[in-house]
């Protein structure tokens, strides 16, 4: 029976590496070591472990709560690195701009968590001015929210069928999110 492969084995390596910024300022810094993809952060290097496709597990605490992932350009080549709501432009790359944020949706980022042992917590961040859902259990693990009349939300692509709306506005801020008829109830 052969070896399992590594789990931070990355035969593109060296695309991912480089300097990304975000629009703040806030760097980014990843190195290619052979086939390995390492954060370097703090003194201290960190292998990436690949998921699917440019998407990975950083096993640092202070990236740990989201995939890492990447965007490419029509060309393959790597220009962007995505964590939860944050966006980095690898450097050399026009500077992202900074977007603004809309204080009806920035309402709505939080945790919000359930009793359902198959989809326990989701999360609500603004990417690029925008609401994405970031969950582990939804088929690409994150999907845009696109606004519909009367407050709800669209989850994902056009044909979805999925939605989700907020309630129970305290501070103006919901407490509670009922995605597809359940309900979810804000942690933070």
């Amino acid at each position: 029976v052969p070896a399992p492969p590594r789990p931070d084995a990355v035969p593109d390596a060296p695309a991912h590496a480089g300097t990304y910024r975000a629009a703040d300022g806030r760097a980014l810094v990843l190195a290619a070591r052979g086939d390995r993809l390492l954060l370097v952060r703090g003194g201290r290097e960190v292998a990436l472990e690949p998921v699917r496709g440019d998407r990975f597990v950083v096993p640092h605490p202070d990236l740990d709560r989201f995939l890492l992932s990447f965007r490419r350009d029509r060309e393959g080549r790597v220009v962007d690195a995505i964590h939860g709501g944050d966006v980095y432009r690898r450097e050399g790359l026009p500077p992202l701009r900074a977007v603004p944020r809309d204080p009806a949706w920035e309402a709505l980022a939080g945790d919000y968590r359930s009793t359902n042992p198959w989809a326990p917590a989701f999360s609500i961040v603004l990417r690029e001015g925008r609401p994405v859902m970031i969950a582990p259990w939804l088929e690409r693990s994150e999907e845009p929210l696109e606004p519909l009349a009367g407050g709800r939300f669209r989850v994902g692509p056009p044909w979805s069928p999925d939605r989700l709306r907020f309630e129970d506005v305290v501070e103006g801020r919901p407490r509670r999110a009922v995605y597809d008829g359940a309900p979810w109830f804000r942690m933070a």
